[in-house]
């Protein structure tokens, strides 16, 4: 499933001039049945080095979280009865994730809270998984950045028995 977006990504010439590297809707993509991801951009530590020409959209993306660095993604979610992979889990990262388009249903151990387009979601390492209770695809935008541990640190299906199911 391929739905648009444009990817504008600036830097600097051989003459220290801004320009324009990349303007496109490239980045790395990958589908499941419930989601589909692209990686926009990704650093490999912090401080970033912004110096250089190449596409670290390109640069051996994984899911693995941002260990010593950042990444900008978008998700797709279609809707489902169940959660959205990896269902229950927590990260050792900082996530913000802006709702885009749909609404999705955020679910943590103790509460669940559906957010839609222009709602920000700070996510700080906790337990956590999302449903698009449809009917349409919801697309957010996420930007993870490596965090120390909180709680159990990152793990997958953790938490409540109850919210597991990865539909």
């Amino acid at each position: 499933m391929h739905y648009p977006y444009r990817r504008i990504v600036t830097g600097l010439d051989a003459n220290g001039k801004s320009v324009i590297l990349f303007d496109d809707d490239k980045g790395f993509e990958t589908a499941g049945d419930v989601t589909s991801v692209a990686l926009l951009w990704q650093s490999k530590e912090v401080p970033v080095d912004n110096s250089g020409l190449a596409d670290m959209a390109d640069e051996g993306f994984s899911f693995a979280f941002a260990q010593g660095g950042t990444k900008c993604i978008l998700v797709d979610v279609q809707p489902s009865d169940g959660l959205m992979p990896p269902g229950m889990h927590a990260t050792d990262t900082l996530d913000y994730l802006v709702v885009i388009h749909g609404r999705l249903t955020l679910h943590v151990e103790g509460a669940e809270v559906e957010a839609g387009p222009g709602d920000v979601v700070v996510n700080r390492g906790n337990l956590h998984a999302w449903r698009n209770k449809g009917p349409e695809v919801a697309r957010m935008l996420v930007i993870n950045v490596d965090a120390a541990p909180v709680g159990g640190g990152a793990t997958y299906f953790g938490g409540n028995a109850a919210l597991e199911s990865s539909g």
